[in-house]
């Protein structure tokens, strides 16, 4: 007889928002979102991505006016959220804020690689 682990301890609570679209997903706060990813949690990273992968990737599509290279961007951005997930520290800003600084310092790497490529 195998051991269960109880996933309600292990998730943060979700809960499906009024005015979501069926194919939308769950709506995780942002505290809740932020320890998710810090323990791990993959649902959460999804969560991430969901809400903040439009900004990231308009942000992106502005800056380098490419589409094909926003899209790089964007998954560059949350591979990196899924690797410093540790780093994020509440007290210095939001989910989003951290997020968006991630995606300005991706944005310049980006550009200063096609400087050098040119």
């Amino acid at each position: 007889m195998g051991l269960q682990r109880s996933t309600a301890l292990a998730r943060p609570a979700l809960r499906q928002s009024p005015h979501a679209e069926p194919t939308a997903g769950p709506v995780v706060e942002d505290a809740e979102l932020a320890r998710g990813l810090a323990a791990g949690d993959e649902d959460c990273l999804a969560a991430a991505y969901r809400r903040w992968s439009p900004l990231v990737h308009t942000l992106a599509r502005r800056s380098l006016g490419d589409a094909k290279e926003a899209e790089d961007v964007t998954q560059q951005v949350f591979l990196g959220v899924w690797r410093g997930r540790r780093t994020y520290r509440p007290e210095r800003g939001t989910v989003a804020g951290w997020i968006v600084g991630i995606t300005r310092r991706t944005i310049a790497d980006a550009l200063s690689a096609r400087t050098r490529r040119l």
